[in-house]
């Protein structure tokens, strides 16, 4: 089977249990979609807000995107929080992430704050920094930004993404670990940027 015809075998499977907001979501940005996905979609948004006059109704209570995300939160022993703000705030591999998931859309937003601090005093390595990252954010799939801390004399820096995690997404436990383990991936291809631009520094000094 190609993989065009696995994923829309997956969709086949996902659209019925999609709500009438989801299915709007989909019929809305049908430009971005496969045809045959999107006349399945057109057909369960009717079956949903046109039921024939002989068909049981039965009016299925999905979990909010909020709730399915503390579950697979849960599912992957990650202990979590709600803070002041409503964010889910939970330890991946030692690190502090944070998820905010309003349910008005599909999609959720994860952030991690501050996970690499660099002193403005170092001036060479901040701007070893700032290049590195417009590198990244040019090859990576995970954004990369950095806040200067006037009080701490530092720059920190983030990562962040905006995924979607509606309940059609397949194997939605094994795309956050995925996602997560990115935001690694991502701190490691940053430093590695950071020590090429070092060593092409140092040598420019050596030869000069």
């Amino acid at each position: 089977m190609e993989e065009k015809d696995k994923k829309l075998a997956l969709w086949k499977e996902a659209i019925p249990r999609m709500n009438e907001e989801d299915l709007e979501f989909l019929l809305d940005f049908s430009e971005c979609f496969d045809p045959k996905l999107i006349k399945m979609a057109k057909a369960r948004y009717k079956k949903i807000t046109e039921p024939s006059e002989d068909e049981d109704v039965h009016e299925v209570v999905e979990e909010t995107i909020k709730d399915a995300v503390l579950r697979i939160l849960g599912e992957l022993n990650c202990h979590y929080d709600i803070d002041d703000d409503g964010d889910i705030v939970f330890q991946f591999q030692d690190e502090e992430f944070f998820i905010t998931a309003d349910d008005e859309g599909p999609f959720i937003d994860i952030w991690e704050y501050n996970w690499m601090q660099v002193s403005l005093n170092d001036i060479d390595r901040v701007s070893q920094l700032r290049s590195a990252i417009n590198e990244v954010n040019f090859d990576g799939s995970i954004s990369t930004t950095f806040f200067v801390s006037e009080d701490k004399h530092e720059i920190q820096v983030n990562c962040g993404t905006n995924i979607l995690f509606g309940p059609y997404v397949p194997n939605r436990k094994g795309y956050l670990e995925y996602i997560l383990k990115r935001f690694f991936d991502t701190h490691h291809l940053l430093e590695t940027r950071m020590l090429k631009q070092y060593e092409k520094e140092h040598l420019s000094e050596i030869y000069s």
